[in-house]
């Protein structure tokens, strides 16, 4: 059930963080259950995004996509995000906790901050 407002309300939530992406990813052929992937940078953090259909069915067009699987590369953590059918505040809620959850130890200032001389 994949929508194209999914990608844009994730998509944002990182962006806002200061991720920087998103670039296609190229995955293994033989993992039938990912419909489409896709990566986001941040200072020396790479997070891989898979759109993940049911295991047992595989990817059968983005109707099958139940959820994002967010991968940190160095990191064990597993960041999954369930999508929601409609784009309502309990959605908006849980990609903002998800977005911050995986942007909380990777703290990067968006302005420079820089001492006073005496």
């Amino acid at each position: 059930m994949l929508k194209a407002w999914h990608k844009e309300d994730v998509f944002n939530a990182l962006q806002a963080r200061g991720w920087m992406g998103p670039a296609l990813l190229e995955y293994p052929k033989d993992w039938n259950y990912v419909g489409e992937a896709w990566s986001f940078s941040r200072a020396n953090w790479t997070l891989n995004l898979y759109f993940v259909a049911d295991y047992g069915t595989g990817f059968h067009g983005t109707d099958s996509v139940e959820s994002i699987a967010g991968r940190l590369i160095g990191d064990s953590g597993e960041y999954d995000l369930w999508l929601h059918r409609t784009r309502d505040a309990k959605w908006k809620a849980s990609v903002i906790k998800w977005a911050d959850q995986i942007s909380a130890d990777r703290h990067v200032d968006q302005v420079p901050q820089f001492k006073q001389i005496p």
